[in-house]
């Protein structure tokens, strides 16, 4: 099967120096993963334009929030800059590792900087002109040599943004680097935190410590909002096994098809309910996916899952928006 071929070599991978390169060099340059600039783009962008709409469904009195903060920035930051074009003003985005790559993030920006605000807006309705005009000089500048600048020429574009530093300060946008259970950002300081198909990729211990730091940070008015994928993320590349097809393997036998390029934590939605209540958050709206619920029935369970109830393991994917403790569900 063509899943335990790749979950073999993400294996292999797994146990190489600097592993991270090495799987993002073999999805560039083997799989193309990322050859379609405007699908890589466009479904980032509506990932983040539904944050922002729960954004503003939950908090109508503060539509856009000051204050964000991103778990998992990836090889791109697709969503900071999404969030500056919309009007965020302050952006964190963390990653235990530097994962972004500037070969990619300057292949993104090109594409930016060639597309009209209408093109953007088709992908990011919440895209500002302002933003948008800012955004295309802030390109422009960090792609000029430090030279140029000063002789105030111009440069053809570079298939690289020279100076990644720079743009983000512009933008707003703060890379932060390290642990996510101690942002060391100031208490109650963030307004809204977010994630996309992240949290999947997190052992559950680490989890409880992130959202515990996350209850730490977020303000009293403040909300968080996750787009959890709880399916076989090797479902994305062999279709001839079903989001279920991991509920099959006893711990023992995952702990062994599983790695760290692309670690999958199993968890259902009954224990990401319960890592919401237990760390301080109630939730407030829950969009679930179970489009998959009729292949259930066709996988014998490991005996981890057997003491589920259909309904607990049906759901292939979540968007959970949650409020911190201490405020009435429908409260502002």
């Amino acid at each position: 099967m063509r899943w335990l071929f790749k979950a073999a070599v993400q294996g292999a991978i797994s146990q190489l120096p600097d592993s991270a390169r090495w799987n993002y060099y073999i999805q560039k340059n083997v799989t193309r993963s990322f050859d379609d600039k405007h699908s890589l783009l466009s479904r980032r962008f509506q990932w983040c334009a539904e944050h922002l709409e729960l954004h503003a469904r939950f908090r109508p009195e503060k539509p856009v929030p000051q204050r964000v903060l991103e778990l998992g920035a990836g090889w791109i930051p697709t969503v900071p800059l999404a969030l500056f074009l919309s009007g965020v003003e302050e952006i964190y985005t963390i990653d235990v590792q530097r994962l972004i790559r500037d070969d990619l993030l300057g292949e993104v920006l090109d594409y930016l900087a060639a597309s009209s605000l209408d093109e953007i807006r088709r992908m990011l309705p919440t895209a500002r002109v302002d933003r948008y005009r800012e955004l295309q000089s802030a390109i422009a500048a960090c792609r000029q040599p430090a030279g140029a600048r000063k002789a105030g020429q111009n440069s053809p574009p570079q298939n690289r943004c020279v100076e990644t530093g720079p743009l983000f300060d512009r933008l707003g946008i703060r890379y932060v680097i390290g642990d996510a259970r101690s942002t060391g950002l100031e208490p109650a300081s963030i307004d809204y935190i977010v994630s996309n198909t992240t949290l999947e990729h997190i052992g559950p211990d680490v989890l409880d410590g992130i959202f515990r730091e996350f209850r730490r940070i977020v303000h009293p008015h403040g909300l968080m909002s996750h787009l959890i994928d709880m399916g076989d993320h090797y479902q994305h590349f062999d279709p001839s096994i079903t989001p279920y097809n991991f509920l099959r393997y006893r711990s023992s036998t995952w702990r062994l098809l599983n790695n760290d390029v692309m670690y999958q934590n199993r968890l259902r939605i009954t224990h990401y309910q319960s890592l919401h209540r237990q760390t301080g958050f109630h939730i407030v709206h829950e969009a679930i996916t179970d489009d998959y619920r009729n292949a259930l029935k066709d996988i014998e369970l490991a005996p981890e899952f057997r003491q589920f109830k259909p309904e607990e393991l049906a759901p292939t994917a979540v968007w959970a928006v949650s409020k911190p403790n201490g405020l009435p569900k429908n409260g502002h």
